[in-house]
């Protein structure tokens, strides 16, 4: 399967909810075996949802990246990491969860397109050659929009009392 996607593509563990085991490579390169819930790859477009929730960073529009953010790693090494948007990510299912009538592991793209995966199925994904181009508002910037929305750098509410 052949996928253009603007946001992320996500590994999640899905049920039974056991650890899962991918197997990364950079291009080409061999990379680290991440054991957790599961990988977050996002473009700067995608930073700011699921890629912020998993602990990855906020990437500004107009960075040629992507970031590749563990979900829930076993290990305090496996952190995120930003490589050039013309990488080439390799990451190989080395232990999934297979469970056919509740999901199981599963390559979800923005959010929406679900491929369920096996033991050994590999996922690639590389950056696009085409561009977008969004409509912005000129009186609210990025980093405003950044605050307001995610309560960037705001202090604590209680709430009641």
């Amino acid at each position: 399967m052949t996928a253009s996607r603007l946001n992320e593509a996500a590994i999640t563990a899905g049920y039974p909810f056991r650890m899962v085991e991918l197997a990364l490579r950079l291009n080409g390169e061999a990379g680290p075996l991440l054991g957790g819930d599961g990988l977050v790859v996002s473009t700067p477009t995608g930073s700011t949802a699921y890629n912020v929730s998993a602990g990855g960073p906020i990437v500004a529009p107009g960075v040629g990246a992507l970031t590749i953010t563990p979900i829930a790693a076993h290990t305090l090494s496996f952190r995120p990491i930003v490589v050039p948007s013309s990488s080439t990510i390799e990451i190989t299912a080395q232990r999934v969860n297979n469970e056919l009538e509740q999901g199981g592991t599963t390559l979800v793209l923005d959010g929406q397109v679900q491929t369920p995966l096996h033991g050994k199925d590999r996922v690639v994904i590389t950056g696009d050659a085409r561009e977008v181009r969004f409509v912005r508002n000129p009186e609210v910037g990025f980093w405003e929009t950044v605050i307001q929305k995610l309560h960037w750098g705001a202090q604590p509410r209680m709430r009641g009392g």
